[in-house]
């Protein structure tokens, strides 16, 4: 669940002040997860399938909504340099402590 909730861009859509993503992904995931609960926790022995199934649905929330930041609003990600990063780090250290 840590993951998907690192992964899902609230900052950006409440920025955006685009709410009915956050609204419509999460409302899908909670939907999904409690059908997966009834069709695959059948007994008492298959509690374990409760946090995966919980975790997994949140995981794909999270790749969903970065989709959507590429699809729909032309978001492009890069991978930055540990040099660049922290170079910024000690440009704006006042701003980040």
């Amino acid at each position: 669940m840590i993951l998907g909730q690192t992964i899902f861009p609230a900052w950006f859509f409440q920025g955006m002040e685009k709410m009915k993503y956050i609204t419509f992904l999460n409302i899908l995931a909670k939907l999904i997860f409690t059908v997966a609960i009834f069709i695959f926790v059948r007994e008492s022995s298959n509690y374990l399938y409760v946090p995966f199934l919980n975790s997994l649905w949140f995981i794909i929330a999270g790749i969903l909504a970065l989709w959507i930041l590429v699809k729909d609003f032309g978001v492009r990600f890069y991978i930055l340099k540990i040099v660049s990063v922290n170079h910024q780090l000690k440009e704006g250290w006042y701003i980040f402590i």
